[in-house]
């Protein structure tokens, strides 16, 4: 019972996590963010960055 409810615990901090992220704008800090907006597609569609 206890490892369950330790993992249910890890998938709400990731996702506490990859919010945050989203929200500050840590692909284009951290990651593929300017590679990512130099996309056609998401040049056309601004609402994918």
């Amino acid at each position: 019972m206890g490892d369950e409810q330790a993992e249910g615990g890890c998938h709400l901090v990731h996702t506490v996590v990859l919010i945050a992220l989203a929200a500050t704008g840590g692909g284009a800090t951290w990651g593929h963010g300017k590679a990512w907006a130099r996309l056609p597609c998401v040049s056309r569609n601004r609402r994918l960055l």
